[in-house]
C-alpha cells in the first residue's frame, strides 16, 4: 500500500507524536508498504501561522500528488479534505483515517482543570483557537473520516458519545516501543538482579505544567530531603538544566541530574541506576515514557490518566495514583524505596509487559485496519471497533 501520514508539528523523532509516527512508518516500510510523512517543515508560512494553514496544506498536497491508498492523518489535519469530499462527493479509493494521538477535547479539559487549580496559566487567546476552533477541527476530522483511531477506551467512548463518531468506524489502537527497548527488557528478565535498595527516581518527558512538573517538584523535594542517598534524574525536559534546577532548593540540587534532550536509543543507558519512574502527567493519550521505563527495569508510579491505565495494572506492573495528588505520589515512591520485594515483583511485571509491545506488532495491527477499510467493508468494522484493546495485550 501507499500510505501518507501527517502530524501537525515538526517531525522531531525525539518528541512523542513525532517519535511514534516515525517508528510506525518504519515498521510499515519493513512490511513492504510505501510510507510518506507530512509535517510542518513542508509548510511555507511563518511558524506562528502554520497550525492554522496546515489542514488546507494537507488537502492541497493530496490533490496535487499521485494518489495514496491510505491517508493516515492526525486528528484535525483531514477536516478540509473530508469536508470537501462530503460537499463534492466522488468515488475515491483513498481511505481517510483520523488518528488521535491524545484526544484534544480531553486535553482541553485537563488544561482547564490545571488552570482552575492554579498550577498553570492559559493565555487570554486560548478560547479562540486551542480551546475553540481547534476543537471543532478535531471533531469534524474524526466524525467525517472513514475510520477514527483512538489510543484508549475513554477517548473512544467520548468520541462516540460526545463528538458524533460512528461506533462502526471507531477503532482502539495502541502505540509501541522501539526494538532496543524490547531487547533490553528481554535481557533484563534473564539477568540476575543485584540491587541494594530502589532509591533513585527518574522523570521522562517535557518539563511542563501539563506533564505535572509542579506535582513532581513538590513530591520530590520531600522525597530527596527524607532520603539523603537518593537522586532524581530528569530526561528529555526540553528545558535547560539551570532553569529546572532553579525551581528546587539549593541543598538538593547536587542530587538532581537534568538531560534536556537525548536520542531514543540512549534511554536504556541513561536509566541504568534508576529504579522508580515518577510520572504525574495530567493528560496522556497513551504515554510511551512509562512503557519505555518499564522496559528498562524502572517501576512506574504514574498518575491515573486514560493512556497509562490501558497497560499499567496497579500492583502488578506499576503503581497508579490519583491525578494531581502530590501526597499519594510521594507516599508510593517512598513505599517502593522501603519495600524491595514489592519493587522486584513490579519490575518483573513491567518487563513482561514491555516485551509484547514492539512496533512490528503495532504495524501488523495497523495493516489489518488499513486492509479492512480499504476493502470498503465498513459494515463489518464493528469487530475492530472495540476489539483492539490494550488491556488485552498488557497481560
Amino acid at each position: 500500500m501507499r500510505v501518507l501520514m501527517s502530524i501537525h508539528q515538526d517531525l522531531d523523532p525525539r518528541t512523542g507524536t513525532g517519535g511514534v509516527t516515525c517508528l510506525l512508518a518504519d515498521a510499515l516500510r519493513r512490511r513492504g508498504h510505501t510510507v510518506d510523512i507530512l509535517s510542518f517543515e513542508r509548510v511555507s508560512a511563518p511558524d506562528r501561522f502554520k497550525a492554522y494553514f496546515y489542514p488546507w496544506f494537507v488537502a492541497s498536497f493530496i490533490a496535487t500528488h499521485p494518489p495514496y491508498d491510505v491517508l493516515d492523518l492526525s486528528s484535525r489535519d483531514g477536516w478540509v479534505l473530508s469536508a470537501l469530499r462530503k460537499v463534492l462527493p466522488r468515488k475515491s479509493p483513498q481511505v481517510i483515517i483520523a488518528r488521535s494521538h491524545g484526544l484534544e477535547h480531553l486535553l482541553h479539559a485537563a488544561r482547564l482543570n490545571a488552570h482552575r487549580a492554579g498550577t498553570t496559566k492559559l493565555p487570554w487567546t486560548y478560547p479562540i483557537y486551542k480551546g475553540g476552533f481547534r476543537l471543532w477541527e478535531c471533531r469534524t476530522s474524526l466524525s467525517l473520516a472513514n475510520a477514527a483511531l483512538f489510543l484508549n477506551r475513554v477517548e473512544l467512548q467520548h468520541a462516540v458519545e460526545r463528538l458524533g463518531v460512528d461506533p462502526s468506524r471507531a477503532v482502539r489502537v495502541r502505540n509501541g516501543i522501539g526494538d532496543c527497548f524490547v531487547q533490553n527488557a528481554k535481557s533484563l528478565l534473564n539477568r540476575k538482579l543485584s540491587v541494594g535498595s530502589p532509591k533513585n527516581v527518574a522523570f521522562i518527558g517535557r518539563y511542563s505544567d501539563l506533564k505535572g512538573a509542579y506535582y513532581l517538584r513538590v513530591a520530590m523535594q520531600s522525597v530527596l530531603s527524607k532520603n539523603p542517598n537518593s537522586t532524581l534524574g530528569l530526561f528529555g525536559t526540553m528545558v535547560d538544566r539551570e532553569s529546572v534546577l532553579a525551581e528546587y532548593p539549593s541543598e538538593i540540587r547536587n542530587r538532581i541530574h537534568v538531560v534536556p534532550a537525548y536520542e531514543n536509543d540512549q534511554l536504556p543507558s541513561l536509566l541504568a541506576g534508576y529504579h522508580i519512574l515518577a510520572f504525574p502527567s495530567l493528560f496522556e493519550g497513551f504515554g510511551i515514557a512509562p512503557l519505555e521505563a518499564m522496559a528498562c527495569g524502572v517501576v512506574p508510579v504514574v498518575a491515573a490518566t486514560p493512556g497509562p491505565m490501558s497497560y499499567i495494572e496497579s500492583g502488578r506492573n506499576g503503581v497508579l495514583v490519583p491525578v494531581g495528588d502530590v501526597q499519594a505520589l510521594e507516599e508510593e515512591i517512598t513505599r517502593l524505596m522501603d519495600d524491595l520485594p514489592r519493587w522486584i515483583d513490579l519490575r518483573r511485571g513491567g518487563l513482561a509487559t514491555a516485551i509484547d509491545c514492539s512496533w512490528d506488532d503495532v504495524a501488523s495491527d495497523t495493516e489489518r485496519i488499513y486492509a479492512q477499510f480499504t476493502a470498503g467493508n465498513v459494515s463489518g468494522s464493528k469487530s475492530l471497533a472495540f476489539g483492539m484493546d490494550p488491556c488485552t495485550w498488557s497481560r
